[in-house]
């Protein structure tokens, strides 16, 4: 922790101090980032041991039982997944982290050596689950023997959930394969055994590219001539369909176009030399990198029936919003364990839910601070005059605890809302000690300034 901590802290300088992008720099900067990532795995993969009731003595010194599913060899490398390999007669437990507050269920992958296996949670119930062929970028072999397993899984809030990839269970429900379609103009593809396949009708297309014109630099580039058309003899495509995972390849994925059948497309830029603008030197250092996005488009009109003038839409994001930035920010953790075990020999019930319930979706724990000496009002009333005791309070509006959702009727306490306002009022002004009910329209007419207010609500 101290590590990544220290790591963080260097990252956090990275672009406010001139001269950070040069090579050395970088390369500095890199090898942090993998030294804190592998630290973190190794310090999630013996808490994981903890959290879920697998003791060591105290003196024991054994390697932690679990490692990340993912690994990367070295700091400009890719992330590869670890294949698990399932012989028969024995079962591989899988280990998946929910880092938010929320309840997740979610389509889980994993890479495995054999296509006929069987998932279960930790309860040994099976779950129903999906395999498909590992397919790699190669005209002369696509297929590489391995296979990736779909299942749906089911997290609690910051919990930890055990599943159990298994190899030998008689007559229980084996993941399913999925339907494979392929088109290639030199027809060189194999189907993979176990596995269904069916050749795509289709052929070549023109399309036509289109570029923008910028000055170029370290942050804009500028293309030399007009784009041309690539076309190379051999390709091939492979596409996979079923009940959990479905490729699309019917549209552009995950592109924006101007028109119909328009794709547009930015490069990363290389910049072979010094563009004379503080950088210094060329910029040749780029990297494959995955990268995953959700284009989430939000209309700011408001469908409300009311006036908008005096209740304009709100401009905050929705809590769909907030959900799928979570989900995209804060992805599941997968453990894999080191050590098979058999399957004549079932394991306990391993999970882990340290909360009763789950926090709203805009809510994050990061965001908590901590207080000392707080008391609990869950039952005791609140006086909210003595809390705000030496403030005029004028207008009292409902919101959401974060302050992200003022739609008083999405919130669902509209009545309480006038009814907490019109109290504010009347008692920031002193202009009246009894306690009387209005009815809608009737008006309240006061001795302040000719102060009217009106009750408009249910």
């Amino acid at each position: 922790m101290t590590v990544a901590r220290r790591s963080l802290a260097l990252f956090q300088h990275h672009d406010g101090v001139a001269s950070t992008t040069r090579d050395h720099v970088v390369r500095d900067y890199r090898i942090w980032m993998h030294t804190s990532l592998q630290v973190l795995q190794i310090f999630m993969s013996k808490s994981i041991e903890l959290l879920i009731g697998i003791h060591h003595e105290k003196f024991d010194h054994s390697p932690f039982q679990y490692e990340s599913e993912q690994v990367r060899s070295k700091y400009d490398a890719q992330p590869v997944l670890k294949a698990i390999n399932t012989r028969e007669g024995i079962s591989q437990s899988v280990v998946l982290f929910n880092p938010l507050e929320k309840t997740r269920e979610e389509v889980v992958m994993v890479i495995i050596k054999r296509h006929d296996v069987t998932v279960l949670d930790s309860n040994w119930t099976i779950v129903p689950s999906q395999v498909s062929p590992e397919l790699q970028h190669d005209r002369n072999k696509n297929f590489i023997g391995k296979h990736r397993l779909h299942w749906k899984a089911s997290v609690h809030a910051m919990g930890l959930q055990t599943y159990y990839v298994a190899n030998g269970f008689v007559g229980c429900e084996k993941a399913k394969p999925t339907k494979l379609k392929y088109f290639s103009m030199s027809n060189s593809v194999s189907c993979p055994a176990a596995y269904a396949c069916s050749i795509i009708e289709g052929g070549v297309k023109k399309q036509k590219l289109m570029c923008s014109n910028y000055g170029s630099g370290a942050y804009l580039f500028k293309p030399n001539e007009d784009a041309q058309p690539i076309i190379e003899a051999g390709g091939h495509i492979v596409l996979s369909e079923g009940l959990m995972v479905q490729e699309v390849y019917s549209r552009s994925p995950g592109a924006a176009s101007l028109t119909d059948g328009w794709l547009e497309i930015m490069l990363a830029r290389r910049l072979l030399k010094d563009d004379g603008r503080s950088l210094g030197q060329r910029g040749m250092d780029n990297r494959p990198t995955h990268v995953i996005s959700h284009n989430l488009f939000e209309s700011i009109i408001s469908t409300s029936t009311s006036d908008p003038v005096s209740n304009p839409p709100s401009l905050s994001p929705s809590l769909l919003f907030h959900c799928v930035g979570a989900h995209l920010n804060y992805p599941l953790h997968a453990f894999v364990a080191k050590n098979p075990q058999e399957l004549s020999v079932p394991s306990p019930s391993r999970s882990f839910s340290p909360l009763a319930a789950p926090l709203p979706y805009d809510s994050h724990i990061v965001d908590f601070n901590g207080r000392p000496q707080c008391t609990s009002v869950a039952n005791e009333p609140l006086n909210l005059f003595n809390m705000f005791k030496g403030l005029e309070v004028l207008k009292a509006k409902a919101t959401s605890l974060n302050l992200l959702n003022e739609d008083v009727e999405m919130l669902g306490y509209m009545d309480r809302c006038l009814e907490l306002t019109l109290l504010f009022y009347i008692k920031s002004h002193n202009l009246s000690s009894r306690t009387r009910t209005f009815s809608r329209g009737e008006n309240i007419v006061t001795s302040i300034s000719g102060i009217r207010i009106v009750v408009t609500g249910p």
